[in-house]
């Protein structure tokens, strides 16, 4: 069953912001696993881990297999658990007395947010596929 005009607009929005995250899928989950992996690893291990992440999710997997559920539940988990993530793991760093690497990881979803903002992102072919799914279809 096909939606209505006000629900089809709707869920293209949705597809549309779902679409921005499958892109920059590897900086979403980095809100919580970056401060997590800053406290065990140094903070040039972590910054290349997640840039060679980010390459290889650009050129090899995005724009190959979309994943709706992925990227509307996992931005969910990510939007509710990172900023408690992120100051426990602070906080831990300053009882350990890593008061540079703790500064860090309270600035990582500041950097995050600037670099998700000077990226540009072409996501037409991401957000046809997940409005596809939403209504339905079963994508090859």
């Amino acid at each position: 069953m096909l939606p209505n005009a006000a629900e089809a607009a709707r869920m293209r929005e949705w597809c549309r912001n779902c679409a921005d995250y499958w892109l920059n899928w590897p900086r979403w989950l980095s809100d919580i696993l970056a401060p997590i992996l800053l406290l065990f690893i140094p903070v040039l291990y972590v910054l290349t881990f997640f840039l060679l992440t980010n390459a290889i999710w650009a050129y090899l997997i995005s724009y190959r297999w979309a994943s709706l559920w992925l990227a509307s539940y996992g931005h969910y988990v990510v939007q509710t658990f990172r900023w408690w993530v992120t100051i426990s793991c602070a906080v831990i760093q300053i009882l350990q007395g890593r008061y540079a690497t703790a500064l860090f990881t309270m600035c990582w979803l500041l950097i995050h947010i600037a670099v998700c903002m000077v990226m540009p992102s072409n996501n037409k072919e991401i957000v046809r596929a997940f409005y596809a799914q939403s209504i339905g279809y079963r994508l090859k």
